[in-house]
């Protein structure tokens, strides 16, 4: 992957599953955050927030609208996965 590039999980009968590289660090294949297409919308991890538009292009590439998005989760409070929380309640 590149960062930016977008996939859909293919795992089984998972449909609304979608991830994208954001480039931790500027490196490539280094940081995802996953955009769940249900029905309340969410991302999982938020990276640095560097390259918060990319979640932003994730999420419109899936129809989810920033004032639809219901649920920003993190697993853990370090930059590198919430980093971008701000930058997507913003949004």
């Amino acid at each position: 992957m590149a960062i930016g590039d977008f996939e859909t999980v293919a795992a089984g009968s998972c449909e609304d599953l979608h991830y994208a590289d954001v480039g931790l660090y500027d490196t490539p294949e280094y940081g995802s955050v996953y955009v769940l297409d249900a029905e309340r919308p969410a991302v999982v991890e938020t990276g640095l927030g560097v390259n918060h538009d990319l979640i932003l292009e994730a999420m419109d590439r899936v129809g989810i609208a920033p004032t639809d998005l219901e649920v920003i989760a993190v697993t853990h409070v370090h930059l590198d996965h919430a980093g971008g929380a701000g930058y997507l309640a913003e949004a």
